[in-house]
């Protein structure tokens, strides 16, 4: 075997190694979204029967974790940054857009509706906290960008927040199933009150 065949071989390991990392970790992770989808209580789910249904041992839990808490934090994390950076993808430039900028967060939610449940049935107050700061944020960043053009632009600053606010407020009903709207009237409904705070802002 020649020197080059040998660093091949070396440089290889470590990959296989991460990608048996990252398969664990999905495992735990997928495992615990399971069992809270079943409707364990998340304080009742200990290590050994979180073990049994991803499919690894013991020693491969604490080789990545010392606590189920820690997993239940990267779930959400992993669902939290996907959704912020699905949200980055469009721009308030125009109504079009606007939509589409809905259209994509629907997309996601739904798509992650079973990731969302099972972490709200574990850190239901930090989760939601977190999707209404981000969705609040996302809105606001649009919403001043499209508006910055306009006179007097710090004295809307306020309808701005309301109007984030309430968009937040409605996906969080919407993620719960607590609303009686669909996503597509749900997105049909908050750019359309977009459009028309961009509208009378630009006639003032």
């Amino acid at each position: 075997m020649g020197v080059g065949e040998e660093i091949f071989k070396m440089e290889k390991k470590p990959r296989k190694e991460y990608r048996n990392v990252e398969r664990s970790k999905t495992a735990l992770a997928d495992g615990l979204v399971r069992l809270l989808l079943k409707g364990r209580p998340f304080a009742k789910i200990t290590v050994s029967e979180l073990c049994e249904e991803a499919g690894v041992n013991r020693g491969t839990f604490y080789n990545h974790y010392s606590t189920i808490d820690q997993i239940a934090d990267a779930v959400e994390d992993k669902y939290l940054s996907a959704l912020n950076a699905r949200m980055q993808e469009c721009d308030f430039a125009s109504p079009e857009s606007i939509l589409m900028f809905f259209n994509n967060l629907n997309e996601y939610l739904q798509e992650h509706q079973n990731q969302a449940m099972a972490i709200s049935r574990c850190l239901p107050a930090q989760f939601f906290d977190e999707i209404r700061h981000q969705l609040c944020k996302a809105t606001c960043q649009g919403l001043e960008s499209r508006c910055a053009d306009y006179p007097n632009v710090h004295e809307i600053s306020r309808e701005v927040e309301v109007v984030a606010q309430g968009i937040a407020i409605l996906y969080t009903e919407l993620i719960l199933g607590k609303s009686d709207m669909t996503y597509d009237e749900a997105a049909a409904a908050c750019s359309g009150t977009l459009f028309l705070l961009f509208q009378s802002l630009a006639q003032r």
